[in-house]
């Protein structure tokens, strides 16, 4: 189990250097509340960030939603996406689906189909985008108006202030305390003033998420070596021969040139001969 814990603007400034020594491993930092709209951005998001990142804690992001359609979901879509513009997260972007503060259910509150399609329309939007995505909700949310199949190939981040997790399908992270019961250990992190959520995460989220080429990550090239035979040169030009060709005679000028006037002077004897024995036959 990793241990983290999750924050907002409610912890203030944090000491994220007193928290990493606290034997903190991770952090959820929120990114905001509802639609796209500037004026929902966590004030304390970027710092936060800076900090975890400064003293190597990994970090992922959630939002809260106050979503009563599709049409809010893809808003808060597009309202994460604004916020992790530039970012490299190594952990989930969660959607946050619960109802603390009653005002889901002040406004009639979410049928099941409802609840499914606003979940399944901010999770397709941001893990389309290149994300990581995880589901955030209490343990009777989860076994109640969120259990549906279509929700099932989601990763799921369980709220369940408790000793153990009942949750009975598969989840990669836990709350398991908050600011109210923490039966597991202390409310507290050195580092933040007040109490704070506390989390258990059970996958190696830096590890999958990179080598998916996920959040902002590029994904890890393999090459495989070569057993391919090296090219032979060439050479540019045809290389001289000091023999001649098996094909071709090899001549001596010299030794034509004396056979040359030995044919001559034999030529002339015999003429000379041939002229001597006319004028004799001729006396």
């Amino acid at each position: 189990m990793i241990k983290g814990i999750d924050v907002s603007k409610a912890q203030g400034v944090i000491d994220w250097s007193k928290v990493k020594k606290s034997g903190i491993q991770f952090a959820m930092i929120r990114l905001g509340y509802g639609n796209d709209d500037v004026s929902q951005d966590d004030k304390t998001f970027e710092e936060n960030v800076k900090g975890c990142e400064a003293n190597g804690i990994p970090w992922g992001a959630y939002i809260y939603s106050y979503a009563m359609d599709t049409t809010e979901a893809k808003s808060e879509a597009s309202h994460a996406l604004r916020m992790l513009r530039g970012k490299k997260p190594t952990y989930p972007i969660a959607f946050d689906m619960e109802d603390a503060d009653g005002y889901k259910a002040k406004r009639g509150g979410l049928s099941k189909e409802k609840a499914v399609n606003i979940c399944t329309t901010f999770l397709s939007i941001v893990e389309n985008s290149g994300y990581y995505v995880s589901l955030y909700a209490s343990l009777s949310w989860l076994d109640g108006i969120l259990n549906d199949s279509r929700l099932d190939r989601y990763d799921k981040w369980v709220a369940q202030w408790n000793t153990v997790c009942q949750y009975d399908k598969p989840y990669g992270m836990w709350q398991y305390g908050g600011d109210t019961a923490n039966y597991i250990d202390s409310k507290y992190v050195n580092g933040i003033s007040g109490a704070v959520d506390k989390d258990y995460a059970y996958y190696d989220y830096p590890k999958i998420i990179k080598e998916k080429g996920l959040n902002g990550w590029a994904k890890p090239t393999t090459t495989t070596p070569t057993t391919e035979k090296p090219k032979e040169e060439k050479p540019t030009s045809q290389p001289t021969t000091t023999t001649p060709p098996a094909s071709q005679p090899t001549t001596d000028n010299g030794n034509n040139e004396e056979q040359l006037e030995k044919g001559i002077l034999a030529t002339l004897k015999k003429l000379i001969n041939l002229i001597i024995q006319w004028a004799t036959r001729k006396e």
